[in-house]
């Protein structure tokens, strides 16, 4: 129950209210063929589309460790079943964005997702790189303030504590008014802006694509509908019965990850992974006072990177000033490095990281980035403005530098290695699989041959 915490956490801010719709809503998962028949016909559909729209629901964070409501395990279910069982509430702050969050951020990049509209407020789809004018909030967002004055919306490194739009005592960048939040209560009307594109962009589409939602909430349950009388298509992507499958064009049950891997694999889209922001601080320390040499120490704070899937570590740390004497140390626990140098000048220090991501379904490779900073500097992320003098570091920009530079089909080959057993049925004699791509039979010993044929050169173009 350690993922109802997160939840607990924004639930608690909520007034009473006793409409919370059907819950402890069964779960189900269709067959791996059925579900890779269908996800073909999705991937069809989206390359046919000229105007796709997704809505998501709470289904897509579940993997981030913040559960659904209405679920099995869904916060409002297990309230009811045994209130005394939740768990104390924690922070929405290192909830990290899933495969499906990813996914979609990469399809409205490539122009495939033309808009995207979310009942969720854990701000995973900002974080994933949705950018704000593809994206409607319609029940808020924990980490965006809003100001009543101008009208702007402030993007906050941590979520707010309140709902109802109350003021959350930050000012404005603009106009310096004390902002409120920005997530809906009980009986709030939706926000202008965010309702307006919504219906703007679901009128406009001729492919709704619903993932993680049981379609219960009003108005959200009826903007996957707004085209569908005029020959849109309904597709609806959650494990549970949703109130529109009666109007669906085509109905997945099935792991919005997996699947969500699957249709990246079948469009031939790679995915960005997801690096936050790093903070570098480089300061000077207990300075000798009479000496020519002082001692200076640089410390990174990784703590942000994720904790899990992804692990990082330091290959190489140097000094590329004369007469230094250097030394570091790496705290993987903590996520932290911490490098002492002594030097008669100010040192500068070359840092090289390594990034591994063993389990993400799409890219089980690794990645290096370095860079280099003066010992005098203090830096600051976009996020944490530490001084009016301070420099921007940006070490995601580094990293998909690197990712740009790596050969595709090494992102494919590894897409294909995990999904292997998605994509390839075993029949009852064990001595050949089914190809679910061509449905032709592969025997066990020849899987990797058959990969190469001809016929899938499209897909594993080398």
């Amino acid at each position: 129950m350690g993922d109802v915490a997160v939840t607990k956490e924004y639930a608690q801010l909520l007034s009473p209210c006793e409409l919370k719709g059907k819950l402890d809503l069964k779960e189900e998962e269709e067959s791996r063929v059925t579900l890779s028949l269908k996800l073909k016909k999705l991937a069809e559909f989206i390359r046919q589309s000229e105007y796709t729209v997704v809505h998501s629901g709470a289904g897509i964070s579940t993997k981030a460790g913040i559960a659904d409501f209405r679920g099995p395990r869904g916060l409002w279910t297990l309230e009811k079943k045994n209130p005394s069982g939740i768990l104390p509430s924690t922070s929405f702050q290192d909830a990290m964005p899933t495969i499906t969050h990813l996914g979609i951020a990469q399809l409205c990049k490539e122009e495939q997702v033309r808009f995207v509209v979310t009942q969720n407020v854990d701000g995973l789809h900002r974080k994933s790189g949705v950018p704000e004018h593809l994206l409607a909030e319609i029940h808020g967002c924990l980490f965006v303030g809003y100001c009543t004055k101008c009208s702007r919306k402030q993007v906050l490194d941590k979520p707010t504590h309140s709902v109802g739009f109350k003021d959350i005592q930050i000012p404005c960048s603009r106009c310096n008014k004390s902002l409120s939040d920005f997530v809906l209560d009980w009986y709030d009307e939706l926000p202008e802006v965010d309702l307006e594109r919504a219906i703007f962009h679901s009128k406009k589409a001729d492919l709704h694509i619903v993932i993680g939602s049981s379609l219960q909430m009003l108005p959200s349950k009826n903007f996957c509908l707004m085209s569908v009388k005029t020959g849109g298509k309904l597709v609806i992507l959650n494990l549970s019965e949703t109130s529109q499958d009666s109007k669906a064009t085509m109905i997945l049950r099935g792991d919005s990850d997996r699947c969500m891997s699957a249709i990246l694999f079948l469009l031939q889209c790679p995915v960005v992974l997801w690096v936050p922001k790093q903070v570098v601080q480089v300061y000077d320390s207990d300075r000798m006072i009479g000496k020519d040499i002082s001692d200076w120490q640089l410390e990174v704070d990784c703590t942000r990177f994720p904790r899990n899937p992804c692990r990082i570590q330091p290959t190489q740390v140097e000094s590329h000033t004369l007469y230094s004497l250097m030394d570091w140390t790496w705290n993987e626990q903590n996520g932290s490095l911490t490098v002492s140098i002594s030097s008669t000048v100010v040192p500068t220090v070359s840092i090289t990281f390594e990034i591994f991501f063993p389990d993400l379904p799409c890219c089980c490779f690794s990645v290096q980035h370095s860079f280099s900073k003066n010992a005098s500097y203090l830096g600051s992320s976009e996020r944490f403005q530490l001084s009016s003098i301070s420099s921007v570091i940006d070490v995601v920009e580094g990293f998909h530098l690197a990712y740009e530079r790596m050969d595709c089909r090494i992102i494919k080959r590894n897409i294909w290695t995990s999904l292997e057993n998605f994509f390839y049925k075993s029949s009852t004699q064990k001595r050949y699989q089914v190809c679910l791509l061509c449905e032709k039979k592969v025997y066990c010993t020849s899987k990797r041959r058959h990969m190469k044929t001809q016929h899938h050169a499209k897909i594993y173009k080398e």
